[in-house]
This record gives C-alpha cells, structure tokens and sequence, in this order.
C-alpha cells in the first residue's frame, strides 16, 4: 500500500520514494479503477457536479509556516514556526547530519488569499503543489476566511494565521493544525474542540471599527528558536492592524 511523506512525496511498499514514472501508473491504475466503479453505481447519468477550481483568482499575499513531527521519526504532524524550515539551520543546535535529518522531515507551507472568493489556500512549497483541504467533495478546496481579504500573517510559533478581511472589516483566525488536518495529515495533540476559521470584529470602548483594515503584523515571540512543540489552539496570539481611513493602529 502506498504512504504519503510529507517531506519527500509518495513512498512505496518498502518505504522508498516513488519515481515520477511509476508513480503515474500507480495513479493511473486506481484512477481507472474508481472511474469505472463510479459510472457503474451511477449510470453515468449528465448531473453536473460544481467542482471547486484549482486556480487562484485575485491573490493578494502569501505567509508561510512550517510543518514536522514534534519527535523526530514520529508520523504525527504539528505546525511550527517557519524559520524551523531555514535551509541556513540557524535554529539547529546539532551537528550538520543531525540538522539535515531533522530538515528532511519538515515542509515548508504556504498560506494564500484568494481574494476574489474569500477563501485561503494551502500549497506545499516543498514540493510546489496545491493541497486540497476538503475530501468530502470533488476537486480540489479552499478555506473560507470572509469577505475580500487583503493580507495574511501567521504566528511565530506557527500555530496561528489571521486574515485581514476588507469586504466585511473584521479578522479571521486560522487554526493552522485544524487546516493541516484536513488534507489528511495526522496531527499531533488533539484539535477536536477547536474550531478552524473564527471571525473576530475590531472593537474599542466605544464599539466596533467599520473601517477597512490595510496592514497586518504579527507580533513576535518570546522564543528563539521558535518552540517545537504540539499547538495547544489560536489563543494567547497578538497582532497591530492598520487603519488608513481613520487614522488608527489597533493590536487585536
């Protein structure tokens, strides 16, 4: 049975990675195999099914985060900092064969806003490749954040990401192990009780900011190198946030 690493790509029975060329039989083979089931249990009836595109359409910035086993050789996956993916292996204490073992397991990840749907998506930028994070439904899924988001930023730690929403002038915060898990990844600590998208309205003492968010920065923290441990939620995470139209710089 074939395995997916997340570092390298899809392996084999014995572990080694596969090649191009016998990957694509492989594929082929269960992609036939499913095609023909389908058209049998359906009748290959002309309902038209609405697929999610593979595509961007307006994207307006990219924020990246890392991901790894907390232990090294463990399957179980946990979002961490970016920086813990630096090929220059600043955050790496031990000697060079030991950095590149641990480097060889982690995977760097981007997070982009497609601004003209309100949603963000996923993309390995180890691997250069789209990831879907919905496999209830064909083709391939993005997260639904809100309304015209503009920008994108995630947590040093990597647990987090926030998205400036334009349309609606709020925030959505990201559960990034929540994201991690729906393309199908195991995931270390439990993400049962979280919930993955929550929208959080700017607010004063005097009530909420209907103005249109311009910039986002997310503040650092406290640990260097960043901690490599299982995310415990969103909480706990700050940012400033920009406001033009009124003159404003808010911390949420």
């Amino acid at each position: 049975m074939e395995q997916y690493n997340w570092a390298s790509g899809p392996t084999g029975e014995g572990g080694e990675t596969m090649m191009p060329s016998k990957l694509g039989g492989v594929i082929g083979k269960y992609l036939v195999s499913a095609l023909f089931v389908w058209c049998v249990a359906t009748g290959c009836d002309e309902t038209q099914l609405d697929t999610p595109q593979k595509n961007f359409e307006r994207p307006t910035d990219i924020a990246f985060f890392c991901a790894g086993p907390v232990a090294s050789g463990e399957n179980e996956l946990s979002p961490l900092g970016a920086d813990l993916c630096d090929v220059s292996w600043m955050w790496c204490e031990g000697t060079d064969e030991e950095c590149e073992e641990t480097l060889s397991e982690r995977t760097l990840l981007g997070l982009v806003l497609n601004s003209a749907r309100g949603e963000l998506g996923l993309v390995n930028i180890t691997q250069k490749r789209l990831l879907d994070v919905s496999h209830q439904q064909p083709g391939f899924s993005f997260v639904p954040v809100g309304s015209a988001p503009t920008a994108v930023a995630v947590s040093s730690d990597g647990c987090a990401a926030v998205t400036l929403n334009g349309g609606s002038c709020d925030a959505g915060v990201v559960d990034t192990a929540g994201l991690l898990e729906l393309t199908g990844a195991e995931i270390a600590g439990d993400t049962q009780e979280r919930e993955l998208v929550r929208t959080v309205p700017f607010m004063t003492d005097s009530g909420r900011i209907l103005a249109r968010p311009a910039e986002l920065i997310m503040v650092p923290g406290e640990q260097w190198p960043p901690p490599v441990a299982a995310c415990e939620g969103t909480s706990g995470k700050s940012a400033f946030v920009s406001f033009p139209g009124c003159g404003l710089v808010a911390q949420v």
